[in-house]
């Protein structure tokens, strides 16, 4: 199911180097596959900038197992990565939607993830309700290692349904920078967290990860309660230039 979107050739809004096309191989995984590795549940006690807990009850809803996912993975390597996605509503019988995931492997081997999402789980069951920005930096030895509160961290945006936002990946001094904008209402949030000295995302030709199914390109990620075995249903375009 990937977004709606392009991947411009234009850099990130604070001007840092143009992102260059990539040539995709695309892969596709469901059920927790190994092949790819994946955002975390939001821990329900989050961080600074996650969302006020929802004041309705979902203490009926029961948490969320399995891991569907939809990976593309890049095959050239980057210095900045940038990526449009329209703000789809959209959740499965439990209420739990999807994200639109922006990935970079970078040269030291740090795995670095953004992405807009929609009433996205918590660990232990309920949702956050509405949309926000995801985000998670994974260790060489594949250990999330931000946010350090534990599982993927999520910070509030102001976004409506159809408004076309930007997420982005790029260096700026010695961090990698998180970033997601929406152009429509101009709600911008960002997160940075160390480089460990690396210069670039790298692209992969051998295989669509490595050994810890880190990768550089797009993942749509949805978390069920039960196993889900439809089909994932593409959006009307995605466009590479």
């Amino acid at each position: 199911m990937p977004a709606i979107g392009n991947f411009p050739n234009g850099g990130s809004p604070n001007g840092e180097p143009p992102a260059r096309m990539a040539d995709p191989s695309t892969v596709a995984v469901q059920d927790a596959l190994p092949h790819l590795a994946g955002m975390k549940p939001t821990e329900p006690q989050g961080t600074a900038q996650l969302a006020t807990a929802p004041s309705l009850d979902q203490s009926s809803i029961p948490p969320a197992m399995y891991d569907e996912q939809l990976g593309t993975t890049f095959t050239e390597s980057f210095t900045g990565i940038s990526y449009n996605v329209t703000a789809t509503q959209q959740s499965d019988v439990n209420g739990y939607g999807p994200a639109y995931l922006l990935n970079g492997l970078s040269s030291a081997g740090y795995w670095y993830q953004v992405g807009l999402s929609f009433d996205w789980p918590y660990s232990t069951g309920g949702y956050n309700p509405g949309f926000g920005m995801n985000y998670e930096v994974f260790s060489p030895t594949g250990t999330s290692v931000f946010p350090t509160s534990g599982g993927g961290g999520l910070a509030s945006m102001s976004v409506n349904p159809g408004d076309l936002v930007l997420l982005n990946l790029y260096f700026s001094g010695r961090n990698v920078v998180m970033l997601a904008r929406d152009w429509n209402t101009s709600s911008t949030v960002s997160e940075a967290f160390n480089a460990d000295r690396a210069t670039s995302f790298i692209g992969l030709t051998g295989s669509v990860s490595n050994q810890n199914g880190f990768f550089t390109g797009l993942m749509t990620e949805w978390y069920h309660a039960d196993a889900y075995y439809g089909n994932e249903v593409q959006q009307p375009s995605l466009v590479l230039r």
